[in-house]
């Protein structure tokens, strides 16, 4: 199982950036090859949900199931089908700013190493460019005005 850890510095408070990313239905908003999210339903640990991803041109279809909320501190989920993986979303708050730090482990769903590599990489950069969408928004959002600039385009690198 490959892991991605990732984090960035956002100017809102911790509790708006908590509450966006808890919302599955915001996630195609931040995180470009997410193509849709539907059958949100609540549950004690957070949200479930199903969900379309579409990796190096293929689109794979999976279900996510929480695991661990701990408001404004920490959002785990879990995906069995599909794309094997767990996100862990981390929050620390501190004067209006937020650190999140995003965990990925996950376990690449094309076999072969040369599709590892062209997965992990494309993985590693989606989860830059998901952190940076979230920067933008919710600074955004804190500024008063959403941002008329659209989500940062994920270049596929296979050109598909």
């Amino acid at each position: 199982m490959a892991t991605i850890r990732k984090s960035i510095s956002i100017q809102a408070p911790v509790d708006q950036v908590f509450d966006f990313v808890a919302d599955p239905t915001h996630l195609p908003e931040i995180w470009p090859s997410l193509v849709e999210v539907r059958n949100v339903e609540s549950h004690p640990a957070g949200k479930s949900f199903d969900w379309d991803y579409r990796l190096l041109g293929i689109r794979i279809h999976g279900h996510s199931d929480p695991v661990e909320l701990v408001k404004n501190e920490r959002l785990v989920s879990k995906s069995v089908r599909g794309i094997p993986n767990t996100f862990r979303w981390l929050y620390t708050g501190t004067d209006g700013r937020t650190k999140v730090v995003l965990e990925v482990d996950y376990e690449s769903p094309l076999p072969g190493r040369l599709a590892e590599r062209l997965v992990g990489r494309a993985n590693e950069r989606e989860a830059e460019t998901m952190l940076r969408n979230l920067k933008r928004k919710l600074e955004a959002r804190v500024g008063g005005v959403e941002s008329p600039s659209p989500t940062v385009p994920y270049v596929d690198p296979a050109g598909r």
